[in-house]
């Protein structure tokens, strides 16, 4: 009886041993014994046990690495639980979610912050959930990060990689977008981080900005001009209106009537009929008198001059 049962013992451990062979892809090794090192390290692989450096040596030296690359994707699994907790509660803190109850690995804030975390962007379902949760501020965020990318490429700057808009380079390339100048230490920043193209946009910004300025100090300096020229034309037509006793009629415009009117007897020229109409017609006598003189002593030379008096 005891042998039946150690016969049935042996031929159960071969079973388990070919089993875990095929498992771990370690059915190139001939022996099938249970007796082998082999299957006592199956046997700790497969519960879970760590491996001493002589049986990863003993695995390495029979040429069994489909069953050692099996082993270590294994164990790689066993940090893997603990590595995503560490990762969501740090996309938690970089994206300021401060809920509690959005702590488990199944809730479907976690694939979001790592897609908005890995490639900057979300659909407008996820858009949507994040507003239903009350997440308003994730979608600021994601909001900034695409403008963010789109604000890279249109300056040239996609060679920096990060695309958090927190970074120095977002609002250095906002400031461009208004055509705002940069900080030294901002202009500094883009060199250091080769950034030539984007700077090269920068002080193109920059001479177009000087040649505006300029423009703008000559509009100011021919409105100054012109203004300083109105202001000579009133100063004029005061002095005119004064000695050609235009006094008692209100008209400061240098474009009106009565300045061209002055101005032809300040010219020593005859006045037209309708000139002294326009002048009879607003009382200005004493003004018509002095036409009158000017014309008088026109005469008066001609006639001397004509008969060489």
């Amino acid at each position: 009886m005891t042998t039946i049962n150690t016969d049935q013992d042996y031929q159960n451990r071969v079973k388990h041993f070919t089993a875990l062979k095929s498992k771990y892809q370690a059915t190139q090794y001939q022996d099938f014994s249970p007796s082998s090192l082999l299957y006592l390290i199956l046997r700790k692989v497969d519960l879970g046990l760590e491996l001493s450096e002589l049986e990863l040596n003993w695995l390495e030296k029979n040429q069994l690495t489909q069953t050692i690359e099996i082993i270590w994707i294994q164990e790689f699994k066993k940090g893997e639980l603990k590595k995503l907790e560490d990762e969501f509660f740090q996309l938690k803190a970089k994206y300021q979610i401060t809920k509690s109850y959005e702590s488990s690995l199944d809730s479907f804030l976690y694939p979001i912050l790592w897609k908005l975390d890995q490639e900057g962007n979300l659909d407008h379902h996820e858009i949507q959930l994040l507003q239903d949760n009350n997440l308003s501020q994730i979608v600021e965020i994601a909001q900034d990060i695409r403008n963010f990318s789109v604000i890279k490429q249109k300056y040239e700057a996609t060679k920096y990689q990060d695309s958090s808009p927190d970074k120095v380079l977002y609002p250095v390339l906002k400031k461009l977008d208004k055509s705002q100048r940069l900080d030294d230490c901002e202009y500094e920043w883009l060199l250091e981080n080769e950034l030539f193209e984007t700077i090269e946009i920068f002080e193109q910004q920059d001479l177009k900005r000087e040649e505006e300025l300029k423009r703008q100090k000559e509009l100011e300096r021919q409105k100054e001009l012109e203004r300083q020229e109105e202001l000579a034309k009133q100063a004029k037509f005061t002095e005119l209106k004064e000695k050609y006793k235009a006094n008692k009629y209100f008209e400061p415009s240098v474009a009106s009537r009565l300045h061209e009117i002055l101005q032809k007897l300040e010219e020593n020229k005859k006045l037209a009929y309708f000139d002294e109409d326009w002048l009879n017609n607003r009382g200005l006598k004493q003004t018509i008198k002095i036409a009158k003189e000017l014309e008088f002593k026109r005469e008066f030379i001609e006639l001397k001059g004509k008969y060489k008096a």
